[in-house]
């Protein structure tokens, strides 16, 4: 995990990215897209590739930031690269993958050393009882 003390909730890199890339792609229209899922898909060692899916026919394959799709056309495979990234960008942004990494203060939290830290009280409170 990424920690970034300028934001109060972060989650790792490749979240982050992902937010980016999709707000990027927001400001372009679908004929300039193309550009910056290649230059995307070339600062993120990803694939964005011809294949063939029957013998004469093709599609293209996107894999980047975890999310893999074909289309049978560019335009396709972007637009359905999209949906698909905004769809698990909701579910991890629902889920506990995004916690708290830095308390108000600013100092990074501990979540190992919280956890080892709580179950150490519950040993000593049994302990008392």
């Amino acid at each position: 995990m990424t920690f970034h003390p300028q934001t109060p909730f972060c989650s790792n890199h490749l979240h982050e990215r992902l937010i980016s890339f999709l707000a990027h792609l927001d400001l372009l229209p679908l004929s300039e897209q193309a550009d910056a899922f290649v230059n995307e898909v070339i600062e993120a060692g990803a694939i964005w590739k011809a294949i063939e899916t029957e013998p004469g026919d093709c599609a293209l394959k996107i894999d980047l930031h975890d999310i893999c799709v074909v289309g049978r056309s560019e335009a396709a495979a972007m637009i359905l690269w999209k949906a698909k990234a905004r769809g698990q960008l909701a579910e991890r942004q629902a889920s506990d993958d995004l916690t708290l990494t830095y308390s108000l203060c600013g100092s990074p939290r501990n979540t190992a050393e919280e956890i080892l830290n709580a179950r150490e009280a519950e040993e000593r409170q049994r302990a008392q009882s």
